[in-house]
């Protein structure tokens, strides 16, 4: 199985993101996709089989308007929401849902598609670093929410106001962040020191295009992976352009994660008829065109990748493709929506567009989908976290916590189960 990397790759420069767990404590989730940014876990052990009412619920909670997931870290969860007030960072507690701390961190933005921010929070020691809709990079003390520093991309770097929101999600690497901010003049990649915001580096062209940073490792050595307006480029963590490859050259939206396959293949997809493109990356900044075609084409969502195979949505079906070839080995069609997954354990754990939980077998030659249940109802188009062998999940209005775990009786009535109380929630 691909594991993007987030170790140290580069002695005194690369520090993993992911905090290592003792031996009886669940992993992080530090960020968007989880601990290596391509939507894997490492948990063992979730239950095959779920009673009739679905997985057991743990909590269930009102959440303001918001796209962001669930970053988990040292026991805690963070995310965002938004009210008429403002934007803002929450801290939960996993095991109840109730607010440790709720720090505001921008005016609202606005859009006909849902308010409020797009991006998930990425959490690195005492540190929280998350980007709000209209565009602010914050700086956040991770044990209480006070504010350290902020950079605003439109005063900083003059790039316009992103339709949909600015939606990147930030990479930390040693001391640095890597941020999507989509400058001109060289300026589509920027690295900022993580303790104080200033620029360290900037490199690449091509505006932003709602997407995030990758690292991979190609001929031994890392490159920063970004999909952009421009095409697709890579970065050295010092900041040296490496290599562009244009891809649907104007079209700007792409949000969906790049996912590389060792040991230099990358998979890109996007939505609006764009569809998918293989790269092969060599040494000293070489790309090659493998194929190109329109098998795949990820809309809001990223695929995940297993055993070499990807599996994701092309708009509104799922489907296996091989990143090797582009060729479709299975499509499951109606019922789905543009939905969203991550994978733990063999299994695909999946949720619709409209809200139903599904746990699907990672077969390359067939659709086999062995559990679902409806938890969430509305606009569903928020990726799940996974933490402890809990699923956390979230709409525009709501947010719930499922042990994938338990084997005894489920239920996915609020009722059944305690439910974070709307004063702690604030």
């Amino acid at each position: 199985m691909l594991r993007i990397l987030l170790v140290s790759i580069l002695v005194g420069l690369i520090a993993p993101v992911a905090v290592t767990a003792a031996a009886d404590e669940a992993p992080d989730w530090p960020q968007y996709r989880g601990p290596n940014r391509d939507g894997i876990s490492a948990e063992t052990g979730l239950a095959r089989t779920w009673p009739d009412a679905g997985p057991q619920e743990l909590w269930r909670r009102p959440i303001g308007p918001a796209f962001s997931s669930f970053a988990a870290v040292d026991r805690h969860l963070y995310t965002t929401e938004s009210d008429a007030e403002g934007e803002y960072v929450l801290k939960l507690d996993p095991i109840t849902g109730e607010n440790a701390w709720r720090q505001k961190i921008a005016g609202t933005f606005e859009n006909n598609f849902g308010n409020g921010p797009r991006a998930t929070p990425t959490l690195d020691g005492d540190r929280l670093f998350v980007v709000s809709g209209s565009g602010g990079l914050h700086a956040l003390r991770s044990s209480d929410g006070e504010a350290l520093w902020s950079v605003d991309f439109k005063e900083t770097f003059g790039v316009e106001q992103m339709y949909f929101g600015f939606s990147t999600s930030p990479l930390v690497l040693g001391d640095r962040l890597i941020v999507d901010v989509g400058a001109t003049e060289g300026r589509a990649m920027v690295a900022f020191d993580k303790a104080t915001g200033k620029v360290l580096w900037q490199a690449g062209e091509g505006g932003a295009a709602y997407g995030s940073p990758i690292l991979v490792e190609v001929a031994g050595e890392p490159q920063l992976v970004l999909a952009n307006r421009a095409g697709v480029l890579g970065v050295s963590p010092d900041g040296k352009a490496l290599w562009s490859h244009p891809w649907a050259e104007g079209e700007g939206v792409k949000p969906s994660m790049p996912i590389f396959v060792e040991p230099d293949r990358l998979f890109v997809s996007a939505s609006y008829d764009i569809g998918a493109l293989g790269l092969r990356l060599g040494a000293e900044g070489k790309v090659e065109k493998v194929w190109q075609n329109k098998v795949m084409r990820n809309h809001f969502n990223s695929s995940v990748q297993v055993d070499g195979m990807v599996y994701g949505f092309d708009n509104a079906t799922l489907k296996c493709v091989d990143p090797k070839t582009g060729e479709q080995t299975w499509a499951k069609r109606g019922g789905l929506g543009k939905g969203s997954l991550v994978y733990a354990d063999g299994l695909l754990v999946l949720l619709t567009e409209t809200g139903t939980l599904k746990l699907v077998e990672a077969k390359p030659d067939a659709y086999s989908e062995i559990a679902s249940a409806k938890v969430l109802s509305g606009r569903c188009w928020t990726s799940p976290t996974l933490w402890d062998g809990k699923v956390f999940l979230r709409n525009r209005e709501e947010a719930v916590a499922f042990d994938l775990k338990a084997s005894g009786p489920g239920g996915s009535d609020p009722k059944a189960a305690p439910a974070a109380s709307e004063e702690s929630r604030r």
